[in-house]
């Protein structure tokens, strides 16, 4: 009794699982691109280092130039200028990891949240200084 209590107990877990990913997953599908203005302002409100300030603004121009598309089949395409990256995305840890594995690799982000057709991105993978990215509807 006990052993089949546990095993129904590990499906429900799993079950709350992938609708809380299949969840988060159809919130993340569409056009994406940077919002300057919204990470400037998350961003700079605690930051006094100078160089670190400095760096996060170059990374975040370089980013307000991108588009970010994310489709229903798990595929991914990452656009700046005339560069165009290829891949494949999907969501894990519950809901709370966006993985983008493209052109350079895979890039973990932590979901901080989404609201109101604005996504919160903390990369966890990238080097340097962390930031958080800001999304809104490309169109």
């Amino acid at each position: 009794m006990s052993r089949n209590l546990s095993t129904l107990l590990l499906l429900s877990l799993l079950l709350c699982s992938c609708i809380k990913e299949q969840k988060v997953k159809k919130e993340l599908i569409g056009s994406w691109r940077y919002d300057l203005v919204s990470m400037k302002k998350e961003n700079f409100k605690d930051q006094t280092d100078p160089a670190q300030r400095s760096y996060m603004e170059t990374m975040m121009q370089a980013l307000s130039l991108a588009q970010l598309d994310l489709f229903d089949d798990g595929s991914a395409v990452f656009q700046l200028d005339d560069t165009l990256q290829k891949g494949n995305w999907h969501v894990q840890n519950n809901g709370k990891e966006l993985v983008m594995d493209l052109v350079e690799g895979p890039q973990v982000s932590r979901i901080q949240r989404i609201a109101q057709d604005t996504i919160y991105l903390h990369s966890v993978s990238d080097p340097g200084p962390q930031f958080t990215r800001i999304l809104v509807p490309a169109n």
